[in-house]
């Protein structure tokens, strides 16, 4: 204890290692469960970006939740991911019972569950940076047995916080899971047709979507939680009958990022970031649907196979019955 103190006073101010209110400068604050959890003594939690130089940001190897999400995630999926028990805090310690614990705040969870689904191997050794919207929750480290603290420096905003570049990223891996899901539900129905939705994402929708888009936040920005928009042009539409399928946009982020690109994903499932000019030029494209010849011509094509394979099987069981005949003579 007295060691991660002495660390501890060479990142923070001593103000905040120990806490003006407290008799002793050195004791720990005294309270009780009941206070605890009322949220009024300690904040039950924080955001992202409430964070501050007052805090400073450290690893601990000593998460056993963390230590065991890691080990089924490993079981479940073959990939080794990295321990991210990242917590931030202040340096302000509370006494409970007889244990005296440090106050500390983390992301409830600090795994990035999209590259895994992603099978993403690079964007799970180097986790996500906070957003602004992040919660961060309370934890409370017991002193006597903290484990490993390593990386303990203090909070750098630029450091920590998810940037322009950053974000444009995360847009379009949202989107690309989103498109993922959506075409995945309509092949699964077997007609192959979108649903008949709006321009606006309803909570039907996300609903009749699940589980294939099995997590309602891949309908939002990642970062500022504003919803995606729809193509109304593709609702009810049967898409394998589109043509221009990469030409037509499905979804797209609402407000571009600062550097005037906006997030788009397209028809065919892909997504990416376009300039504003190419953007205009994406509004004006309407799906183009095959032909009634075209469609006549995938019937008889249809058609034509299936005739195939029946004579193919009747040859077969033919063959069959013959070669049972020879062995029947021998």
């Amino acid at each position: 204890m007295k060691l991660l103190r002495s660390i501890l006073v060479a990142v923070l101010p001593a103000a905040l290692i120990f806490p003006a209110h407290s008799q002793n400068s050195a004791a720990a604050r005294q309270l009780s469960l009941k206070e605890l959890i009322s949220g009024k003594a300690v904040p039950l939690s924080v955001r992202a970006k409430d964070l501050d130089e007052s805090f400073a940001r450290f690893q601990s190897e000593g998460s056993t939740a963390d230590a065991q999400q890691r080990m089924m995630i490993r079981n479940m999926y073959g990939m080794n991911v990295a321990a991210n028990s990242i917590y931030f805090t202040k340096g302000d310690t509370v006494k409970l019972e007889s244990g005296t614990y440090l106050i500390v705040y983390g992301l409830e969870n600090r795994i990035d569950m999209e590259a895994i689904a992603r099978h993403d191997m690079r964007a799970l050794q180097t986790p996500r940076k906070l957003r602004p919207k992040d919660k961060l929750l309370l934890s409370l480290l017991d002193l006597k047995n903290v484990g490993n603290i390593t990386d303990l420096r203090p909070f750098n905003f630029d450091d920590e916080m998810e940037n322009e570049a950053d974000r444009n990223v995360a847009v379009v891996n949202t989107l690309q899971q989103l498109g993922a899901g959506i075409l995945q539900w309509k092949h699964n129905r077997g007609q192959e047709r979108l649903p008949k939705w709006t321009q606006l994402v309803t909570p039907a929708l996300r609903q009749q979507m699940y589980p294939f888009v099995h997590d309602y936040r891949l309908w939002d920005h990642p970062s500022t939680g504003e919803t995606f928009r729809l193509n109304v042009a593709l609702a009810g539409v049967r898409l394998p009958d589109v043509t221009n399928r990469s030409d037509v946009y499905m979804a797209y982020e609402v407000t571009p990022a600062a550097d005037t690109t906006r997030g788009v994903l397209f028809a065919d499932g892909r997504a990416e970031r376009v300039s504003n000019e190419r953007w205009e030029q994406l509004k004006k494209i309407k799906p183009v649907g095959v032909t009634p010849v075209e469609i006549a011509a995938r019937q008889q094509a249809l058609q034509a196979q299936m005739r195939q394979r029946r004579l193919n099987e009747l040859k077969r069981i033919e063959a069959e019955e013959n070669a049972a005949k020879k062995r029947r003579r021998r």
